[in-house]
């Protein structure tokens, strides 16, 4: 049945359709002195490394890690969600139009 279901392919979908991008990482530790962040406005979040995580609610599953290095695709949506007027847990997105990020 499995078989036939695959041949036809209702309810198949390759692994790939089901696996993310790659996300950049910037590991590098802070140094005591630098445990500090500093605010950009998010439409000019790209490129820049996250100091803190982002999570809109709903659903309330983190889209931003600490150390994550910004997409510009990812930007974009958090531009479009803080736009709709979304809550985000945390760093408050859609009121103050920035992100948290590594100096």
């Amino acid at each position: 049945m499995e078989q036939e279901s695959r041949k036809s392919g209702a309810a198949y979908w390759p692994i790939t359709d089901r696996i993310s991008e790659p996300v950049s990482f910037d590991l590098t530790p802070l140094r005591s002195r630098e445990n500090t962040c500093n605010l950009v406005p998010v439409a000019e979040s790209a490129g820049y490394t996250a100091a803190e995580m982002i999570i809109p609610y709903p659903p309330g599953i983190p889209v931003l890690y600490p150390g994550e290095i910004i997409s510009r695709a990812l930007a974009a949506e958090l531009t479009r969600l803080a736009d709709l007027g979304r809550r985000f847990h945390g760093h408050d997105v859609s009121g103050l139009r920035t992100i948290p990020v590594r100096p």
